[in-house]
């Protein structure tokens, strides 16, 4: 079997994996909003429970503490996958769940547990616990309380702890369609251009709202690569063409809207959104502070 010929079976595996349901998010904050939510006690009347805003911050300190423990980045990207997966399982799966009020501090717990269980299973030299966890939250929530979440999530996401990821599909898709003439910096080139848009699209609800598949976000993170580094000579096969080849039917449309979506993200940005290189000498902000960060609408 040649290289492109793995990746061509990986990607057939990728995409069915992306078509099933238990990896499935729906647009859990629209549903809320047109509900409402029924303010609790300590909570100001009216509050939202979590808006865009709140989540993009939450996706922040995800980002923000992967730099600080000079891990992987895509722990951060699959932390926000467990948050957005057991909020669509808990609060819009159940029907008459629909329109029930998380209080801030639940949200604050699952968003914690799921950086948690991010590190524990997708990095396997962490050598991470409850306490060190814990600690880089700010001591918000006690050890025993994490485990207890931990475990609720688990059963929450049936363990399927291995949901397809933009850098999952990004990967297969430039072993299938780059060639043997692209150099390390080329590809470095359009791999941190990719990288950075894959990156916008975690911090971004659009994608939930609109249900854009993991690989579509991943195609058009390439693709804008591509034309942003001027590299077409060295990714020789079209992406509807690798597609094509394995018998699966685009949407075209919705292809291209999650091309130009990334396009105006990148353009809007002045800054990486999730900046690296930041001197690491004091833990990121609590989740609890970033959460508080952002204003009461």
């Amino acid at each position: 079997m040649t290289k492109r010929e793995y990746h061509r079976e990986r990607l057939c595996v990728l995409l069915e994996k992306e078509m099933s349901a238990a990896y499935r998010c729906v647009d859990y904050l629209s549903v809320w909003e047109t509900v409402g939510f029924r303010p609790v006690s300590n909570e100001v009347p009216g509050r939202k429970m979590l808006t865009r805003i709140d989540r993009r911050r939450i996706g922040e300190w995800f980002f923000g503490a992967t730099d600080f423990l000079d891990i992987p980045r895509y722990v951060a990207s699959l932390a926000m996958k467990y948050f957005d997966t057991v909020l669509t399982r808990r609060y819009y799966d159940p029907p008459s769940r629909r329109g029930t009020n998380p209080s801030q501090e639940e949200l604050q717990l699952l968003a914690v547990t799921s950086f948690y269980l991010a590190i524990k299973l997708s990095w396997s030299n962490h050598g991470w616990n409850a306490e060190r966890m814990c600690k880089l939250a700010g001591n918000a929530f006690l050890p025993d309380v994490l485990l207890q979440e931990e475990r609720v999530v688990l059963d929450t996401l049936e363990w399927r702890m291995h949901p397809p990821q933009a850098n999952d599909f990004f990967h297969t898709l430039v072993g299938i369609s780059s060639n043997d003439s692209v150099s390390n910096s080329q590809k470095q080139q359009v791999e941190q251009q990719a990288y950075y848009m894959m990156e916008l699209a975690v911090l971004d609800y659009y994608f939930v709202e609109k249900a854009i598949p993991p690989s579509y976000i991943a195609m058009a993170a390439l693709s804008n690569a591509i034309v942003m580094t001027s590299s077409y000579e060295h990714y020789s096969e079209p992406f509807f063409s690798v597609v094509g080849a394995i018998h699966i039917v685009m949407d075209q449309t919705r292809y291209h809207m999650c091309c130009k979506r990334l396009w105006d993200l990148y353009n809007s940005s002045r800054q990486s959104a999730t900046p690296k290189g930041n001197p690491r000498t004091s833990s990121p902000a609590s989740v609890t502070q970033a959460w508080s960060s952002v204003s009461s609408p």
